[in-house]
């Protein structure tokens, strides 16, 4: 072949080599550009509370020993309450059972509630007579920022009643929260149990009165043959649909949100426990972290009480649920929703929206007395 005409191919095959590589060039940084805005972090949600004396993070100190949890000398109104003369029930002043309930409580709480978990300690769990109740307890929690890990680090030194999960602290993640607190109740070596309790840290709660009232209103459950769930309840039709492998330890799988065909046409159709407090029998805490059972609990889904009525519903359809909004409730003038009130009675064994000061007043309500071995 002549020179004079090759020159020009091979001119023409460099040129269409270079035009290729450019081109790819920017399609690769089309394709990172638009992968990116596809796969961009999940926005966090804004969750709006529904506790009106909610307030901003308090500043930290260095150490655990500097905090200073002494609490406003505020009384209670009486406003609050209603305990006619009458009204004492009868199952407060029933003999002590021949076996007391066993509790295992998990208390769900974030990293900087420091001053709520102090009240807890002090104002709920300590001084608890053993006659009509026995139980454990764990605060659960993840990780914070530095300064909070520091001091969650200290304090579970000091009182060795705190569990710090592997996982971020994170609103998205509270399903999976809930998953690790019911697996901690399974796992605990401590014997067999009746119920297990799971609560807030502004959750107030009368151990005491809760055991025996829970006798007296259903003396013919069995806990540890039988799956009961007991709280406050409302009803949903959310459906997540666990995939394979939901049982390991990973954040980078989530379930598919799968919904039934006729779901937004019908009713809701499963009950579920307000979150702040409620209890399940030991029966029900073994079949749903049964290794064969595969609850949906990788998902951005901010309301994890749903989620533990969707994981009933799913795997122990034959579960008795109690409802119980005169015994789970919040005060009044605790909740921005008036109607989701009721006045503190002889059979408010759970207070929700409870700002530390108030677990302290609350344990001193005189009709209570008997109730903890100690009054403060």
């Amino acid at each position: 072949m002549n020179s004079s005409t090759h020159a020009p191919t091979m001119r023409h095959k460099r040129l269409a080599v270079v035009s290729t590589f450019i081109a790819l060039v920017f399609l690769s940084l089309f394709y990172l550009s638009s992968h990116d805005s596809l796969y961009s972090p999940i926005p966090e949600p804004e969750i709006i509370s529904e506790d009106p004396q909610q307030t901003g993070d308090p500043a930290l100190p260095s150490s655990y020993a500097e905090f200073d949890f002494s609490l406003p000398k505020e009384k209670l109104a009486a406003e609050l309450f209603s305990f006619p003369r009458s009204s004492r029930p009868k199952w407060l002043s029933t003999p002590a059972p021949q076996s007391p309930l066993v509790f295992r409580i998990a208390i769900i709480t974030h990293p900087r509630d420091f001053d709520k978990r102090d009240a807890v300690r002090k104002y709920t769990l300590s001084n608890v007579p053993t006659s009509a109740c026995k139980f454990s307890y764990r605060f659960i929690l993840g990780y914070g920022n530095e300064a909070e890990d520091k001091l969650v680090l200290e304090e579970m030194h000091k009182y060795g009643d705190i569990v710090r999960l592997d996982m971020k602290e994170d609103k998205r993640r509270m399903g999976e929260k809930r998953w690790r607190m019911l697996r901690w109740a399974a796992e605990e070596h401590r014997g067999p149990y009746d119920y297990f309790l799971s609560l807030d840290t502004d959750a107030f709660v009368r151990l005491h009165a809760l055991a025996l009232r829970t006798r007296a209103m259903h003396p013919e459950f069995k806990p540890r043959e039988e799956s009961i769930m007991w709280a406050q309840v409302q009803e949903h039709k959310v459906h997540f649909v666990a995939n394979p492998v939901d049982n390991e330890e990973t954040v980078l799988l989530e379930d598919d949100k799968v919904f039934k065909p006729e779901e937004f046409n019908g009713p809701v159709w499963y009950p579920y426990p307000i979150g702040f407090a409620y209890l399940m029998s030991s029966h029900l805490v073994a079949r749903l972290m049964d290794p064969e059972v595969k609850l949906a609990h990788h998902v951005s889904f901010p309301s994890d009480d749903v989620m533990v009525g969707m994981w009933v519903s799913e795997w122990a359809t034959d579960t008795k649920v109690i409802r119980d909004k005169t015994g789970f409730h919040d005060p009044p003038g605790h909740n921005y929703h008036p109607e989701d009130t009721e006045p503190i009675t002889w059979d408010s064994v759970v207070l929700h929206h409870v700002a530390p000061w108030e677990f302290r007043e609350l344990r001193r309500v005189k009709e209570w007395k008997g109730e903890w071995l100690k009054t403060i």
